[in-house]
């Protein structure tokens, strides 16, 4: 898994999981940084709206929609947000048309795709505050199944037979 971010207290905040498409806040910086993987982008979630975790994010958006008219991502956004709503009011009709804005509350699951929940609970820092954490559910192979070829697991899934377990 390939993470890439910056963190410098009041200044700006950032993490991109590349695996999962998902960038964690949206500090100063992160459009140059992230530049080459703008299309990528389909989940941002915001921990929370002081200007060090999203003083990239009018850039970012901007430049995503032109880059990228085709993505429409998620924009995960801590409870009520009237930062984000004023930011977001900067940006022209159709980049804002082109964003799935999403509430969270204080504990919340989102399919973010690939088996993969983001999951929000609220944290004493500031108001409207969030933890975001990942998880990832994978499914085994029965015992019995191990040494099959893919064509066979395949043969009996569209049997119907259980090939795997949680």
């Amino acid at each position: 898994m390939q993470i890439k971010g910056e963190s410098k207290g009041l200044v700006s905040t950032w993490a991109f999981i590349k695996d999962y498409n998902l960038l964690v806040d949206a500090g100063e910086g992160v459009t140059n940084a992230l530049y080459e993987s703008l299309g990528s982008i389909r989940h941002i979630a915001l921990t929370h709206t002081h200007f060090d975790h999203v003083g990239g994010l009018a850039g970012l958006l901007h430049l995503q929609g032109r880059v990228a008219p085709h993505i429409k991502p998620n924009l995960y956004l801590p409870g009520e947000s009237e930062r984000i709503e004023k930011i977001l009011a900067l940006l022209n009709p159709k980049t804002r048309e082109n964003i799935n804005i999403v509430r969270t509350d204080k504990a919340d699951n989102f399919d973010i795709g690939g088996g993969r929940t983001l999951t929000t609970f609220g944290i004493n820092h500031s108001p409207a505050s969030r933890a975001i954490i990942v998880w990832e559910t994978r499914r085994k192979l029965k015992p019995e199944h191990a040494g099959l070829t893919g064509q066979e697991i395949g043969t009996l899934k569209k049997t119907g037979a259980e090939v795997d377990t949680n």
